[in-house]
């Protein structure tokens, strides 16, 4: 950095309980952009020296001391952990259930340095969190004392990796400036589970129909339901913060609804549905997570670098060393970590330095999915999370629902003409499922499939994310009968992250699918010529790629593969892209955007492959995007997902083309 960029210094420092964790030096570039470096701290009277940049490493992929990482803050971030203020108080949001009785922490110095420090339990009796789990099993042939000889994925077999020995420890204070939500506040002192009986028993607890006159409501009326939790000895539940779920249906009319709940904070809920339609109703309640199980994933997250790991390879030539890599650089085992942040589109990225000084930093070649961590667990959350195996549903409930149905649907603006800001509005649920086809609660989507093809002359269609947007390309691949630009030859892996391009020339139609930047499957690394570096491509580069004309739909998504990290990594990436959004609205009048949230999914046995994440993923988007939503539409996937009680990743028939069809109802005027 040329001293003539800068335009102003300061150097600041952040404590907790009177100990400082970190001294940083803002400075502020000439540009407006701004760059925080971490200078030297003292932690518990430990003074530690920054290394910047290693002696062998210069200029590309600089290396950086493990023990004191600089740490990059894009402007504008909180630089104390603190409660969000638009979550603080009564009605903070955990999802789509109103956690009404929390006030929140009075001040944000609850939140304690021990708090992102990870210790495993080892004096209680203990599992191996990925005991269950088929092939995740890595077998190192020896114990290698010289990692500098090491060749390929050897090189991964050492003790303090975190994938084969669950009785690593970690130090995660280096994001202890990030700003919690209050949910996670809230259970920052709760406990580990010792006692299966404490936690909420289906058998003994009550579910109460509130209140219908004769027996039955009428059509229009809210279904108000109370659920009591008590626990196995009998006696009521006295906290709040459970995962819940609801779903309606008439099964003769095949119709279903999503709910919304009211957490009292005291193990009681109170469960609202509108009734849309008449017939019985058979209301089924879940609870994917119980407050013990989401306490533990979101302490994980905080105390872990990671929940799951990448690999970072270097070559030269036949020669080839194989590294951990993760989004902060704090990696078990390594004192020097590469920078690859250029490498993943200027977004954070870190990977292990290869043990051999014959690999340098600038010799990465290919960085992808490693695995899961271990962890030690006691066995009552052992057993608690392998609960968790299905979508278990905790109570079922018979409801009548009697009058005549609305049929003024046609009263309903037109989905185009809805005020965008209303598609950020979760207090209703959002739609409801009639024989197959969605229809949005606020709105009505009018367009047949020849009128969304007319839409879509002389558009540009962006589909950016993971598999799940992956998915919607090749429906519309069919939908259009485009033809496919790029054919690519390799194993699943090394093309699943390739661009995907699609034209119909007699539409004048264009369509691609970008994977978003690591966290991700497998980068999709391009060399560039002038810098004779790999690069993978960010979202933020992506909008700022959209010219200055011509109709263009862009669909943002980063959500499933976010789960395997704490939330502060979301809305990070999160944060980046608004910076382009801005430039992309401005420069270019036709581009319409529109944000997918997080959708239903359960993969079994461990959370870094579950949807616990999606309620706070939900809760950062609509925070990054709050100032978007005159502008941007927001996709709501979960009460689509219940709605069809269609939890599986990769959502099929119909809701894969009511997802689309919802986003062309918005898009085509």
């Amino acid at each position: 950095m040329k001293l003539a960029w800068i335009k102003k210094s300061v150097v600041f420092c952040v404590c907790f309980y009177g100990i400082y964790i970190a001294c940083y030096r803002y400075v502020i570039l000439q540009d407006g952009s701004a760059v925080v470096v971490k200078l030297k701290v003292s932690l518990h009277s430990t003074t530690v020296h920054p290394k910047s940049v290693h002696p062998k490493q210069e200029g590309v992929g600089v290396l950086v001391n493990q023990k004191v990482p600089p740490t990059v803050i894009v402007k504008g971030l909180p630089l104390s952990t603190t409660v969000h203020p638009k979550q603080a108080g009564v009605g903070v949001l955990t999802g789509r259930t109103t956690l009404v009785n929390y006030k929140g922490p009075s001040i944000p110095t609850r939140v304690h340095p021990s708090h992102f420090i990870y210790i495993p339990d080892v004096k209680q009796s203990i599992l191996s969190l990925t005991k269950r789990c088929t092939n995740c099993t890595i077998k190192c042939p020896t114990e290698l004392k010289a990692m500098t000889s090491c060749h390929g994925i050897q090189c991964l077999c050492f003790k303090s990796n975190p994938v084969m020995n669950m009785e690593t420890r970690f130090d995660n204070r280096i994001i202890a400036n990030e700003a919690l939500l209050p949910y996670e506040i809230m259970t920052l002192n709760d406990k580990p589970v010792k006692d299966m009986r404490e936690l909420p028993d289906i058998k003994r607890s009550e579910v109460t129909v509130i209140g219908p006159k004769g027996g039955f409501y009428k059509v229009g009326e809210d279904i108000q339901i109370k659920l009591q939790l008590y626990n196995g000895y009998g006696r009521k539940v006295k906290r709040g913060g459970d995962d819940i779920r609801i779903r309606m249906f008439e099964e003769s009319k095949q119709m279903g609804i999503a709910g919304r709940a009211k957490d009292f904070n005291n193990g009681s809920y109170i469960i609202t549905i509108p009734t849309l339609w008449n017939g019985t109703n058979t209301v089924l309640i879940y609870i994917p997570y119980y407050r013990e199980e989401r306490y533990k994933f979101l302490k994980w997250g905080r105390q872990l670098n990671a929940l799951f790991y990448y690999q970072g390879s270097y070559q030269k030539g036949d020669f080839k060393q194989s590294t951990l890599c993760s989004s902060r650089p704090n990696i078990p085992g390594y004192h020097v970590t590469c920078n690859m942040t250029f490498e993943n589109g200027y977004d954070e990225w870190y990977c292990g330095a290869p043990p051999s000084t014959n690999l340098t930093c600038k010799d990465i070649v290919e960085i992808q999915d490693y695995h899961l961590i271990d962890l030690a667990i006691r066995k009552t959350e052992g057993y608690l999370m392998r609960s968790g195996d299905t979508f278990r549903v905790f109570a079922e409930v018979k409801v009548v629902a009697k009058g005549t149905e609305n049929n003024e649907r046609h009263l309903l603006p037109v989905c185009h003409r809805l005020p965008k800001s209303k598609t950020w509005d979760m207090s209703l649920p959002t739609g409801y499922v009639s024989k197959g086809k969605y229809f949005p609660t606020y709105c009505q989507i009018n367009r047949t499939d020849a009128d969304i093809k007319n839409c879509l002359k002389n558009t540009t269609l962006i589909l950016t994310g993971d598999s799940t947007t992956k998915s919607w390309f090749k429906r519309m691949v069919e939908f259009t009968e485009c033809n496919l630009t790029y054919h690519y030859v390799g194993t699943h892996v090394q093309i699943w992250a390739k661009l995907q391009e699609c034209i119909a020339k007699n539409m004048n139609f264009k369509m691609q699918w970008y994977s978003h930047n690591l966290p991700v499957s497998i980068l999709n690394f391009e060399k560039l010529p002038k810098e004779g570096r790999l690069r993978g491509k960010s979202v933020g580069e992506m909008l700022d790629d959209i010219p200055t004309e011509g109709k263009h739909i862009f669909v943002i998504h980063l959500y499933a593969h976010f789960a395997r990290h704490h939330y502060y990594v979301l809305r990070e990436r999160l944060r980046k892209i608004t910076v382009a959004l801005r430039r992309a609205m401005r420069r270019n009048k036709n581009l319409f955007v529109a944000v997918k949230g997080p959708g239903m999914y359960i993969k079994k046995w461990h959370p870094a492959l579950n949807d616990y994440i999606g309620p706070f993923a939900e809760t950062v988007t609509m925070e990054v995007f709050s100032e978007f939503r005159e502008r941007v539409v927001y996709l709501d996937i979960w009460d689509m997902n219940m709605a069809y009680d269609d939890i599986n990743l990769h959502p099929v028939e119909p809701m894969k083309w009511n997802m689309l069809r919802l986003l062309f109802g918005y898009a085509c005027s």
